[in-house]
């Protein structure tokens, strides 16, 4: 089963979204219901990095709720790396430096 769908809070369960979810809650003060909201936007921005084959973060970028949650997911390193050779074959690579430049940034973001 794909694990990545998996959210069991108020459990001790951790497979799955769970402590990603957990992680946002906690970390930005989002609700459950908006922080499983933003997993599935989180979700849908991975399959679209996928489809673009954007591995170096060069062509696509988050809104920020979106943004938030992957560098939560980010920080797990070791489940990050997993996760994403897992469901896409690469790692998909953040550059923090691709939104300094707040004009090219608002392009990614509309185009």
């Amino acid at each position: 089963a794909d694990t990545w769908e998996i959210v069991l809070r108020g459990t001790k369960h951790s497979r799955g979204a769970t402590p990603l979810v957990n992680r946002c809650m906690r970390r930005y003060g989002w609700s459950e219901e908006y922080a499983i909201r933003v997993l599935k936007g989180y979700k849908q921005f991975c399959a679209w990095k996928q489809t673009f084959e954007d591995w170096d973060d060069t062509a696509l970028a988050p809104p920020v709720p979106i943004r938030q949650m992957w560098l939560q997911h980010l920080l797990d390193s070791h489940h990050y790396q997993t996760h994403c050779l897992t469901l896409f074959g690469h790692v998909l690579h953040y550059s923090p430096d691709n939104g300094a430049d707040t004009a090219v940034e608002r392009e990614r973001i509309e185009n």
